[in-house]
C-alpha cells in the first residue's frame, strides 16, 4: 500500500521529465513563424539630373483691385527641351481672400476642393506650352488696405520641383458712385451757381428800376 502510493507519485514525475527532455515528434518539428516587421513602401522618387528644365510663370490681369471685382490668373507651363516632362500637376492655393469661379487648360484636366485647384496635365511633350487660368472675385475679406499673395507649385510624380513668381493683388477702397462729373466739372458748376446766385438779386433790382421809369 505505501509502495503503490510512492509509484502513483512518481510516475506522472518521471513522464513529465520524460517530455521536457525530449520533446513528442509531433512539437520536435515545429519552428515558430518569425515576425517581420512592417515597412513603408518609399514614394515616388524622380531623377532631377534629368528633368527637363521646365518654364514656370503666373501672371494676374491686374495688380490692384476693389472687393467685388473679378480677376485672372494666367499660368505658362512650357518645355523647351527635348525631352518629356512626365505626369505634371500644377497646384494654386487661392488665398481667402479670393472666391473661385471658374478654370481653363489646354491639356489635362482640373479639379477644385475649397480654395486648391490642382491641373492635370499628365505628359508635358518637347518643345510644349500649356496655359492654364483661373478666375476669381475678391471678396469681403481683402478690405483695404491688404495684399493678397498668390503662389503655385508645379509637381511630377508628386514631388513639387518649382513655385511660380508670387503674384500680389492691392486691394484700394472702392471707387465713388458714378454720377458723370469730375471733381473739377462739380467745382466748376458749384462756382456758376454761387456767381449766379451774387447777381440775381442785382438783376432784379435793375429790372424794378427800369419798370418804375416807365
Amino acid at each position: 500500500m505505501r509502495y503503490s502510493r510512492i509509484l502513483l507519485f512518481l510516475v506522472p514525475l518521471v513522464l513529465l521529465l520524460a517530455l521536457a527532455v525530449q520533446p513528442p515528434a509531433a512539437l520536435a518539428g515545429f519552428t515558430p513563424t518569425p515576425t517581420v516587421p512592417a515597412t513603408s513602401t518609399p514614394g515616388p522618387s524622380i531623377d532631377l539630373s534629368t528633368f527637363p528644365n521646365l518654364e514656370f510663370i503666373k501672371s494676374a490681369n491686374a495688380s490692384v483691385v476693389n472687393v467685388a471685382d473679378r480677376v485672372t490668373f494666367n499660368i505658362i507651363v512650357r518645355n523647351p527641351s527635348t525631352i518629356a516632362a512626365p505626369n505634371i500637376t500644377v497646384m494654386d492655393t487661392l488665398a481667402a481672400q479670393l472666391t473661385f469661379i471658374s478654370a481653363t487648360t489646354t491639356q489635362g484636366s482640373f479639379s477644385v476642393s475649397g480654395q486648391d485647384v490642382l491641373f492635370t496635365l499628365g505628359t508635358v511633350g518637347p518643345q510644349t506650352t500649356v496655359t492654364l487660368t483661373i478666375t476669381a472675385r475678391v471678396n469681403n475679406l481683402a478690405q483695404p488696405p491688404a495684399t493678397i499673395n498668390n503662389t503655385a507649385v508645379l509637381s511630377t510624380n508628386g514631388v513639387p520641383v518649382i513655385s511660380s513668381n508670387l503674384t500680389a493683388l492691392q486691394t484700394v477702397p472702392g471707387a465713388l458712385p458714378e454720377t458723370g462729373q469730375t471733381p473739377a466739372a462739380s467745382f466748376g458748376l458749384t462756382l456758376l451757381l454761387a456767381v449766379v446766385a451774387m447777381f440775381l438779386p442785382l438783376a432784379g433790382l435793375l429790372w424794378a428800376k427800369r419798370r418804375a421809369s416807365r
